[in-house]
């Protein structure tokens, strides 16, 4: 079964209920090794062509890779967060680099992972349709009502039903777009930080033709969901995407060509970021809970 929702299609994949859900193929092993460290944290796999240890902890000046990945475990120090219940978590970077070129776009993604709400399995964005107009990311999470525009991709390929921890009912299921839950989304997934980087104070309106957003402080954002069914007593862990430039990246991709991910990649090894600004939230059921934030300095 295939949805189109602009040029490509979102593709409907089924995974393996219970336990952490793996959103990349190695995910799982890698996760693995770091509960088997017994210490929380932020650690960064990287490919096998890359010299020194492949997996490192985020600390000090890291060497940038595209092809890297994120990893994150849930917890502090020795005492790791288990998986008894739902596990919801959102992410958000924000990267800059010495030559600001900025970003119109935003990485957006949710794996299609079996839920507790939807065990059946949930669409997925292509490769292609990750990259979002940044203008469209923010109208759709937009505070006022006035400003706010909807987008099928983003409330199909991103956002999900979770538990409703509030609901009386046991079957009863919220989606991670529902105000009436969560009440002011911006807050939530908005790409908008404290002090004088934020992004808020760094945009720029153009609107000739057609009206586009472009972040002159940042040249990458990303937002993404991890997922964790619960149900056990095993520690949470799950890998996300690294750092990419996004800019341009939202135009219609190619089926014989690259696509959008690859070019992002391509565009990442010439890149030279240098920091990226991470905020982790669980949702859990209405509550949400900024569990950590760092800011990953990359070697120059």
């Amino acid at each position: 079964m295939k949805i189109a929702f602009g040029p490509l299609p979102l593709i409907s994949v089924l995974l393996l209920a219970g336990g952490a859900v793996a959103q990349e193929a190695t995910d799982s092993e890698i996760c693995e090794r770091l509960i088997s460290l017994n210490h929380a944290g932020l650690y960064i796999s990287y490919a096998q062509d890359m010299t020194g240890d492949r997996l490192r902890e985020a600390r000090g000046p890291m060497p940038y890779s595209a092809t890297a990945r994120f990893f994150f475990v849930p917890g502090y120090g020795p005492r790791l967060t288990r998986s008894q219940d739902e596990g919801v978590w959102h992410i958000r970077t924000q990267s800059q680099s010495a030559v600001r070129r900025g970003t119109d776009t935003a990485l957006v993604y949710r794996p299609a992972f079996s839920t507790w709400c939807d065990p059946q399995g949930l669409l997925a964005f292509n490769e292609n349709d990750r990259f979002i107009p940044l203008l469209s990311y923010q109208r759709y999470h937009a505070t006022l009502e006035s400003e706010r525009r909807p987008s099928t991709a983003l409330s199909q390929g991103f956002h999900f039903r979770i538990k409703d921890s509030l609901s009386s009912q046991a079957s009863r299921c919220s989606s991670t777009d529902d105000r009436q839950a969560f009440s002011d989304l911006a807050a939530i997934y908005g790409f908008d930080s404290q002090g004088e980087n934020a992004l808020a104070k760094a945009l720029t309106i153009v609107r000739p033709v057609y009206a586009t957003v472009k972040s002159t402080t940042f040249d990458g954002l990303s937002s993404e969901f991890a997922y964790d069914r619960g149900g056990g007593t095993k520690p949470a862990c799950f890998g996300f995407t690294m750092a990419l430039p996004t800019n341009g990246l939202s135009r219609d991709g190619s089926f014989f060509g690259p696509s959008n991910l690859e070019l992002a990649r391509r565009a990442g090894h010439s890149w030279k970021p240098s920091l990226t600004s991470l905020v982790i939230k669980r949702l859990r059921g209405r509550n949400v809970l900024s569990v950590y934030s760092k800011t990953v300095e990359w070697e120059r």
